[in-house]
């Protein structure tokens, strides 16, 4: 009698060891394929990276500091980019700035109320950042306004001539405040101020914008990927050219020499980031600290927040909402940012506790922060 394991089989079947056998050969012969076009990408992955360049340019403008890096093939000229892309960013500064003589804004700003100001074909990007900021204070109920200006001309947050204006000088530039006085006319290309003693900024939303353009203008030179951070308003795409992906991080309010999370946070496929926070500007008067992110209500700096970012789609879009959820305050905000498809918020709060939507990154939830007696 011989002995065996497995019962024998009757002519014309496999068996139990047989079809196990068959299986085992069926998954490894799945396996090695699985491999095998693994390392046909990881091959055509690298032939595509190898002559790309990665290429960098830092300078002023819009009044902070701009950098961008390209990723493109070395014949493409990627300097070129960068220049093609800091023309563009120097064009949107040229149309918002309300230092500039000549600017779209200050010329619409000296025009008298119900006069429309006509816009050149060259100039209709004034109009969709006009309609983006007219949709956000529609969704924060007027705490993003760009007719703030009305009051906030009346501060001065230049440490060497600070200005604080009365209690009755605010109260009387609020009465112009409201971005209801402002229309804009697609059709016929014009903007109107309505209201006589209103005044428009794009202080809150136009760095977005000039981030945007100038990304749109890299991916139609070829560049591979690409980062422009305009003074903590940034967008990237694709990769760098090692294939790693680009990173962020957020300043900690209570600790300016470190930034959270360590490590950093990736940034993946096409992404915009931007962060406002009650440091990046403030005057100390009588031993009181004032900020620049004004309370379009009350005229006052906005109280209740240290810093909030962020993540959108588009950089002029995260820059106005970022604006409208530190106004907004920590619930308010985070509700109107729950709301909205596409978009991650995080919070961090006066007394230093921190708020955040689904999509935010564990990292950045779990990052600690610097102590208040530091900010």
């Amino acid at each position: 009698m011989t002995i065996s394991p497995h019962p024998e089989s009757k002519p014309g079947e496999t068996g139990s060891h047989g079809l196990r056998f068959s299986w085992r050969i069926f998954l490894l012969l799945l396996a090695l394929i699985v491999i095998c076009l693994w390392a046909i990408r990881i091959n055509q992955s690298s032939k595509e990276r190898r002559g790309l360049v990665r290429v960098k340019q830092v300078f002023q403008m819009m009044g902070t500091f701009v950098e961008i890096t390209v990723v493109a093939p070395e014949a493409k000229d990627p300097v070129g980019m960068i220049e093609a892309a800091r023309a563009e960013i120097a064009r949107i500064d040229n149309l918002f700035s309300s230092y500039k003589e000549d600017s779209v804004v200050t010329r619409l700003n000296r025009l008298p109320a119900g006069a429309p100001f006509h816009l050149a074909s060259q100039d209709v990007d004034v109009l969709e950042v006009f309609e983006a900021a007219a949709k956000i204070s529609e969704w924060s109920e007027g705490t993003f306004d760009i007719t703030f200006a009305s009051v906030g001309r009346l501060w001065s947050f230049d440490p060497l001539k600070p200005r604080i204006p009365t209690q009755n000088e605010i109260a009387a530039a609020l009465g112009s405040v409201g971005y209801r006085n402002v229309a804009v006319d697609r059709k016929s290309a014009t903007v109107t101020i309505l209201k006589e003693g209103t005044q428009v900024s794009f202080g809150g939303i136009a760095k977005g914008a000039a981030v945007d353009r100038a990304i749109e203008h890299l991916k139609a030179l070829g560049a591979r990927g690409a980062m422009v951070n305009a003074g903590g308003d940034l967008r990237a795409f694709g990769e760098k050219e090692d294939g790693l992906p680009w990173k962020t991080a957020i300043q900690d309010p209570g600790d300016k020499s470190r930034c959270i999370p360590e490590g950093g946070l990736p940034l993946k496929g096409d992404v915009a980031v931007v962060t406002s926070g009650d440091y990046e500007r403030f005057v100390v008067v009588d031993g009181k600290r004032y900020h620049h992110i004004l309370n379009p209500r009350t005229g006052m700096p906005t109280e209740g927040l240290r810093s909030v970012t962020v993540w959108a789609p588009s950089a002029m879009w995260a820059d106005g909402l970022a604006t409208a959820f530190f106004v907004l305050g920590p619930e308010q905000g985070l509700a109107l940012a729950q709301r909205l498809h596409r978009v991650e918020a995080f919070f961090i709060t006066q007394d230093n506790k921190t708020l955040w939507t689904a999509g935010v990154p564990d990292s950045l939830r779990n990052a600690p922060l610097g102590p208040l007696s530091e900010r």
